[in-house]
């Protein structure tokens, strides 16, 4: 289950409500295994998708045009800009969806790091930080 309420999560929210879309929250990619970590993304949106959330066991991403978020809330640096471009590349590898987009998203700029993330094609959303007034929240998950 999700808790909405973090601001990582409130940020990633905030993204997804700018491009619509199906959005599945905390994805994993890559199952723990002898010779593999657990590898999760922050989320995955399908933008050709119905408005809603999902689980990723209800939704299927193969064939799919996708987007991968990975979201801090902080300026980007190496950790955000490397788990977007990784977890793009093991969604490409594991799920074989159409194509994806890679998006970090962010509270502030870091220009170095923007330049890297654009050779890269790695897309950097700069949102507005957000405050949370009620960190006691319960988790919610979709229906």
């Amino acid at each position: 289950m999700v808790k909405w309420s973090t601001p990582e999560n409130l940020l990633t929210l905030q993204y997804w409500e700018s491009v619509g879309g199906t959005l599945i929250m905390e994805f994993h990619v890559v199952k723990k295994t002898a010779t593999s970590q657990k590898r999760i993304v922050d989320a995955v949106i399908i933008p050709d998708g119905p408005t809603e959330t999902a689980l990723a066991k209800n939704v299927s991403i193969e064939g799919r045009d996708i987007i991968v978020v990975q979201t801090k809330t902080y300026p980007l640096d190496l950790i955000n800009f490397g788990q977007a471009l990784g977890g793009a590349e093991l969604l490409k590898e594991y799920f074989r969806p159409a194509s994806v987009r890679a998006v970090a998203v962010c509270v502030g700029h870091d220009e170095a790091m923007e330049r890297l993330a654009a050779r890269f094609g790695v897309e950097v959303v700069v949102l507005d930080p957000i405050v949370v007034l009620d960190a006691a929240t319960p988790a919610i998950g979709p229906p």
